[in-house]
C-alpha cells in the first residue's frame, strides 16, 4: 500500500477545507477514497485489500453527513481524531473476528509455501497489532492537542495522521527483512 494512496483522501481534504466548508470537503475526500479503491480493483487489488481504504473512505462520507446537517464546526475540528479512532476500531474488531486487514494484502506478497503457515498468520496479527497501535495513539494524540490548544490543536492531524501510517509501514518493512531469510529457509 502506498502511503501517498493511503493519505491521499487527507490530501485532499486538506487541500479543499481550505476554501470550502467542512461538509464539502469531507464529502469530496469520501469521494476521492471511493475513486482510490475503484482504482486499486481496476490495477487488480482484491476489494478485501482495501479494508483501511474501506473504512477511511465511508469515514469521510459520514463525517460529510454529519457535518451537513449540523453545520457544526465541531466535526472539522474532531475529524482527525475521529478517523484515526475509527480505524483503531475496524483495524481491532477484523482483529476480533480473525480476519486481520492485513493477510489478504501480505498473502500477495508472501511466498505461497509460507503464507498458509502458522507463522505466517502470526506474522501478519503482529503487523496489524502495529497498526492498532498506530491510530489509536493518533487519535488519542489528536485529542490531547485539542484539549491543549483547543480549535488549533486539530492541526496537529497534519502531522499525526502521516505519521500513523508511515511508522507501520516501516515497522512492517522491519520485519518483513527479519522474517525473509526465516521464511525461505523452511
Amino acid at each position: 500500500m502506498s502511503v501517498v494512496f493511503a493519505v491521499c483522501p487527507w490530501i485532499v481534504y486538506a487541500i479543499v477545507s481550505s476554501f470550502t466548508s467542512v461538509a464539502v470537503a469531507t464529502l469530496v475526500s469520501g469521494v476521492a477514497g471511493l475513486i482510490l479503491i475503484w482504482l486499486r480493483v481496476v490495477r487488480g487489488d482484491r476489494l478485501a485489500e482495501t479494508t483501511i481504504d474501506s473504512a477511511a473512505a465511508a469515514f469521510f462520507l459520514a463525517a460529510a453527513l454529519c457535518a451537513a446537517t449540523t453545520g457544526s464546526d465541531l466535526v472539522g475540528r474532531f475529524l482527525g481524531a475521529g478517523s484515526e479512532l475509527w480505524l483503531a476500531l475496524v483495524v481491532a474488531a477484523g482483529l476480533a473476528i480473525g480476519r486481520p486487514f492485513t493477510e489478504p494484502i501480505a498473502r500477495r506478497q508472501a511466498p505461497p509455501e509460507f503464507s498458509g503457515t502458522a507463522a505466517f498468520r502470526a506474522f501478519t496479527i503482529v503487523i496489524t497489532r502495529a497498526w492498532l497501535v498506530s491510530f489509536l495513539a493518533a487519535g488519542l494524540l489528536i485529542l490531547v492537542s485539542i484539549a491543549a490548544l483547543g480549535p488549533d490543536g486539530r492541526f496537529a492531524t497534519y502531522v499525526l495522521i502521516p505519521l500513523s501510517i508511515l511508522v507501520p509501514v516501516r515497522y512492517t518493512a522491519h520485519l518483513v527483512r527479519k522474517v525473509r531469510p526465516d521464511a525461505t529457509a523452511a
